[in-house]
């Protein structure tokens, strides 16, 4: 008798064994079909699309330069992070702090610098190098230089004479997707200088040409949002018995990626703040006259701005708690502000840089607060010298590319 629910009781532990093996099965089955579903989709914009595989265009010719889709597999290669509202902070720990001042900060040996995570690379690919697109043929080329920069735009040439009417209008904002995504300009005479179209003005153009920004702060421009932007271009002049030059769109999508993967690298924030050492907050009338006094101005959006000789931004000052800043800081009280520097978007960087660190050192000593990091750390020399070094160093990256720190090209693509 015994023997016999042995045997039943094997029995039954094979079975649960059979079924628990079969069931494995049948999940790792169901999870493979499941990644074939996502990675290998006919609509995802991968290398083997970059290459030259065809895309689909007869999609709405509505998609706009620089518009992402939903699922973020279908936007951006997928080795790359989403760059919208990033910002690469300046954080060290440096143990020992040194007194913090404009006077002393010049003096610490860079030999020494520690290496930050943060400030030149985030775990992001090296670029190796810019993507040239292929030039258009040369007799569809004015005499005058276009103003137009085939390193960060994709370039659509329109030789033949046309009025800045509706028509041209409407397929211009069909392209656009912010406001500094598209621009057009126009010769009005043969070797004539070149002038940015107004849609409604009504004058005749010997030739125009359409520029495209390949990338900005949400990421590379796709490559059927560039496909379809030429497609409307050639729609546009067909109508008019003519046709039009551009760059390779597949390479312009590559080049895309290239000059996105190089701004992420070199898009740097500078910050600091002053807080207040005690508990007790700084009153919000006395920051304003302070920072007034040193030639900030005051913001709509309630902050203080720091301007150049030219009206350029050097700097601004925020409150570091959510309120902003009312009008002559009345009936405010904080613990503590911020100074930040958008280095990509500074014409003179390291002058900037100094100004900012003399204006926090002046508050300091005025409100007997402290300067601390974005952890709330105390900042020392070696810190301002390893900072200083580090904006100095994406600028000269930025020049070496052709973007003028603060110039036209690096409002547009840090925009």
């Amino acid at each position: 008798m015994l023997g016999e629910l042995q045997w039943t009781l094997v029995g039954v532990v094979v079975l649960i064994l059979v079924a628990v093996l079969i069931y494995n099965r049948w999940q790792e089955r169901r999870a493979k079909d499941n990644i074939n579903k996502i990675f290998i989709s006919p609509t995802r914009l991968d290398d083997a699309a970059l290459a030259g595989t065809d895309l689909d265009l007869n999609q709405d010719l509505d998609l706009k330069v620089g518009e992402r889709a939903g699922d973020p597999a279908d936007i951006e290669p997928p080795w790359q992070t989403p760059r919208e509202a990033e910002f690469v902070q300046t954080e060290l720990s440096i143990g020992g702090e040194t007194p913090w001042s404009l006077e002393t900060h010049a003096e610490s040996p860079m030999a020494e610098l520690p290496h930050s995570e943060s400030l030149l690379s985030k775990d992001r690919a090296t670029p190796q190098g810019p993507v040239t697109p292929a030039a258009p043929p040369a007799e569809t080329l004015a005499k005058v230089a276009s103003p137009l920069n085939a390193d960060i735009e994709l370039i659509i040439r329109f030789p033949f004479r046309l009025t800045a009417d509706r028509a041209l209008a409407d397929m211009v904002d069909r392209m656009r997707s912010g406001p500094d995504s598209v621009r057009i300009v126009g010769q009005a005479e043969d070797g004539g200088e070149w002038q940015a179209i107004d849609h409604y003005s009504t004058a005749v153009y010997e030739r125009a040409e359409i520029g495209l920004l390949l990338a900005n702060r949400k990421g590379p421009t796709r490559q059927d949002a560039l496909q379809n932007a030429c497609l409307l271009a050639d729609r546009y002049a067909t109508s008019h018995g003519s046709a039009v030059d551009y760059t390779d769109v597949v390479l312009a999508a590559r080049q895309a990626i290239d000059l996105d993967r190089f701004c992420m690298e070199v898009d740097q924030l500078i910050d600091f703040s002053i807080v207040v050492p005690d508990g007790f907050p700084f009153s919000g009338e006395a920051l304003a006259r302070l920072v007034t006094e040193q030639g900030m101005q005051y913001q709509s959006s309630g902050s203080f701005v720091m301007k150049g000789e030219t009206g350029e931004t050097l700097f601004v000052l925020v409150n570091r708690e959510s309120a902003p800043f009312p009008a002559n800081g009345q009936g405010m009280r904080t613990h503590g502000v911020t100074l930040m520097l958008e280095v990509p978007r500074c014409k003179d960087g390291l002058y900037a840089f100094d100004r900012m660190i003399g204006l926090g050192d002046f508050l300091a000593d005025k409100l007997s607060g402290r300067v601390v990091d974005s952890q709330g750390r105390p900042i020392n020399t070696v810190r301002l010298q390893y900072d200083r070094a580090a904006l100095s160093e994406a600028c000269r990256r930025l020049n070496d590319r052709g973007i003028t720190p603060g110039g036209e090209q690096a409002l547009r693509l840090f925009a």
